[in-house]
């Protein structure tokens, strides 16, 4: 019935939250992942956006705002991954979803040389973004 439906103790009452990195966000070498987690949690990372496999960075309980995790992802490759953090207590499971980019092989003020269809090339500090993650690659010098 929609009086069961609408009572707030359906609501659940454990937290998952992924704070930083925010989605989308580029990261290299040592990240801090910052959250919320109300009960035990896992946190996990997958390749890509719709991960099939899950691998563990850490595990602990209840966090509020502080760092999960010191995450080394220098040893990763360069593309997209998801990080999912999952809280349970009581019988109850929630979880959040981050997706970023892991850029390790970028780094800030490399001298690179772009060149563009006439042949035209520019040297100098160029930042490279893949905007429609389909190799078709933007810069901004």
């Amino acid at each position: 019935n929609a009086f069961k439906t609408l009572q707030l103790d359906r609501i659940p009452k454990i937290v998952a939250e992924i704070k930083s990195p925010v989605n989308e966000e580029s990261i290299r070498k040592i990240v801090d992942i910052i959250g919320t987690a109300s009960g035990d949690y896992r946190l996990e990372y997958g390749r890509g956006v719709y991960p099939k496999n899950w691998s563990e960075i850490t595990s602990g309980k209840k966090r509020h705002n502080e760092i999960l995790a010191k995450w080394d992802v220098s040893n990763l490759s360069d593309t997209e991954y998801t990080l999912k953090l999952t809280a349970e207590k009581n019988n109850e499971k929630v979880e959040d979803h981050v997706r970023i980019k892991v850029t390790n092989e970028f780094q800030e003020g490399w001298p690179q040389v772009a060149s563009d269809t006439e042949g035209r090339t520019v040297q100098g500090p160029v930042t490279f973004y893949d905007f429609d993650d389909g190799c078709r690659v933007s810069f901004f010098i």
